[in-house]
Order: C-alpha cells, then sequence, then structure tokens
C-alpha cells in the first residue's frame, strides 16, 4: 500500500476522532487482499475490521457478492472512490475512506458519509510516484482471463512492449487480434508499460495481482491432489512450480504444490502416487501453463530453476490468502 495513502487515511480518521489501533500495517496490504483484523475506533465506541487496499480503478474488481458477503468486516481504503463506485458500496454497507476524503464509515454512536470530493492530483500526495488514471469501466474489459495473459506476458517480459504483436501473441498464448485489442485497451487506459517505467510499482501490476483470483486464476485450474509436496520427476520443460513451493528461501517447509503444466495432469498424479479421494483435502494443485517463455530467458531469483515467473509465485502466494504466504509475497515484491 503506498505510504502516501496510508498517511491520507490516518489523518482523515483523524479529523473525524477515529483511529486504527491493534496491529495496522499498512505496507503488509496487498492489493485487493483483506489485511489481519484490526480496531477501527473513536467516540467511546470500536468495530473490529479487515482493511483492503484498492489500487486506482480496482474497485470494479471486486464483485458485489463478496462485498455484500463480508460487508460487517471489510474496510476499504482506495487513492480514489467514485461516485458510482461510492453508492454502490453504500447500498451494500461496505465502510470505504479514500485519498480525497470521501468515506463512509458507520458503527455504533459514528456516522460519517462524505460525498462529492474530487480525486487528489498526484502531486498532491507527498512521496507518490505519478500514475496513470483509470477510468473506472477499464478493470472490467481489461482482465478478462485472455487478456489478462497478455498483459501478464508484457509484465514479466517487458521487452515484448517493443516488440511485434505476433510475438507478444505467441508469449503470451492468445491470437493476434486479442493481443492487438489488449494493447489498444491498455493505451486508451494509459496503463500500456512504459520502457523507462519500472514493472514492480507499475499499476498495472497491482491491477493484475488484484484480478487474478477471481479472474485469470480461476480458469487454469486442471486437478487437485493429495500427495508428498517434496518430489519431482516431471519435465521441467513442460512442468513448472507455482506457489509456496517456488520460493524454498523464504517458506523452508511448504504445505501445498503448486505445478503449471501443459502435460496430462493425471499422467502427473501416477508418477508422484498422489490421490484424489473422496473427502481428502487437495494439497497438491495442477494448473494449465498458458505462456511460452523467450528464449535464452530464466526466472531469476534464488528460487528454483524451473519455477513460474516471479509474477506468477507471487499471485499465488496473495490468492492463497494464508498468513505465511502473504509475508512471502511482500518480501518477493519487495526483493524485485
Amino acid at each position: 500500500m503506498d505510504p502516501a495513502l496510508a498517511e491520507a487515511v490516518v489523518n482523515h480518521l483523524r479529523e473525524h476522532g477515529l483511529s486504527l489501533r491493534g496491529g495496522w500495517e499498512p505496507d503488509g496490504l496487498a492489493p485487493g487482499v483483506p489485511g489481519r483484523l484490526v480496531s477501527l475506533q473513536g467516540h467511546s465506541a470500536s468495530i473490529s475490521v479487515r482493511p483492503v487496499y484498492v489500487p486506482r480503478g480496482g474497485i470494479s474488481l471486486v464483485s458485489p457478492a463478496d462485498l455484500r458477503a463480508h460487508r460487517n468486516s471489510l474496510f476499504l481504503l482506495a487513492p480514489y472512490v467514485n461516485p458510482r463506485s461510492a453508492a454502490m458500496l453504500r447500498e451494500l454497507g461496505v465502510p470505504f475512506l479514500d485519498a480525497a476524503g470521501n468515506a463512509f464509515i458507520t458503527f455504533e454512536g459514528v456516522y460519517i458519509d462524505i460525498q462529492g470530493r474530487k480525486s487528489l492530483p498526484d502531486k498532491t500526495m507527498p512521496g507518490r510516484r505519478t500514475s496513470p488514471r483509470v477510468t473506472s469501466t477499464a478493470p472490467l474489459t481489461l482482465f478478462t482471463p485472455k487478456r489478462s495473459q497478455v498483459i501478464f506476458a508484457l509484465l514479466t517480459w517487458p521487452e515484448l512492449a517493443q516488440a511485434s504483436i505476433r510475438s507478444l501473441a505467441h508469449h503470451s498464448g492468445t491470437s493476434v487480434g486479442l493481443a492487438q485489442s489488449t494493447v489498444n485497451a491498455l493505451k486508451e487506459a494509459e496503463l500500456f508499460p512504459r520502457p523507462e517505467g519500472t514493472p514492480s510499482q507499475s499499476p498495472l501490476r497491482e491491477l493484475w495481482l488484484a484480478s487474478y483470483p477471481s479472474g485469470l486464476g480461476k480458469t487454469l485450474a486442471l486437478g487437485s491432489f493429495r500427495g508428498a509436496v517434496h518430489g519431482g520427476g516431471w519435465d521441467p520443460a513442460r512442468t513448472h512450480i507455482g506457489g509456496e513451493s517456488a520460493v524454498p528461501t523464504l517458506l523452508s517447509d511448504p504445505e501445498t504444490l503448486t505445478l503449471y503444466t501443459d502435460e496430462e495432469p493425471r499422467a502427473l498424479a501416477r508418477q508422484g502416487r498422489w490421490t484424489a479421494r473422496p473427502g481428502e483435502e487437495p494439497n497438491i494443485f495442477i494448473r494449465r501453463k498458458f505462456w511460452r517463455d523467450p528464449e535464452n530467458k530464466g526466472q531469476g531469483g534464488d528460487s528454483p530453476a524451473n519455477t513460474v515467473p516471479p509474477l506468477l509465485i507471487e499471485a499465488d502466494l496473495i490468492a492463497s490468502q494464508d498468513p505465511r504466504q502473504l509475508e512471502a509475497a511482500r518480501l518477493l515484491k519487495n526483493s524485485a
């Protein structure tokens, strides 16, 4: 979470006699992932909430069903909540606060409803890097599963932004037409990666990570099994390790194994002696490998040679919502 946004949140809450207590750690908030339970206090009352950092333009990535199901525990924090999204959140009863001061917060003895404040220019938030504004409709059209594959390739191999559309389509596992339309949409939303940009701090990267669990990630499942997570023997050119097993320097005793492959899942299961009995809780997850690695491109870092790219490792760590893996995701991002 942007330090400038965290500062704005603290200041606006203070204006209303409120504060977040009980171990609030804004640095550890990953986009779209509820943080640890903390206390929102003020006026001799309090309520337990899970702060959720939503990047600019990313609120539409959170489905109304999810918001409705968890409205009693979420507290959305964003650079800006546009009027349409604010109206939806009020209707659902989900509290929120943005850097401009727009807010909806209600609990025992407290009712705050501030509307109409304009989005703050980046220069008014000290320390914030200039980032493009995302229109409210951009996330819904940009982060379909197939377009997310194109964006993944652009974020993972920045040189593809300067390559031909045919090359981008090949490495993202999509069609030329789909790759071209995604590039056009990114440019229209002013999100197309810039050569001088820093991928690990890109708004596009944060939006992609926030959309992954409910978007592209849901379309990749091939099978789930139960077995030993420490194994091998598969073809490293066709099967790659993701999730917590891909970062042994950060998580030395993984509890799950995630594999991305173009091999037949049951062949891998037979080889690893994994089972899929009714009632068993799976700890091995097989997913479709959707990308094609550029030649002579290793994955980098201290991970095993046949791991998936770091962006996908981070996405799986965040999607788990396991505290151990969330901390590993934060460390992985900081090392980029």
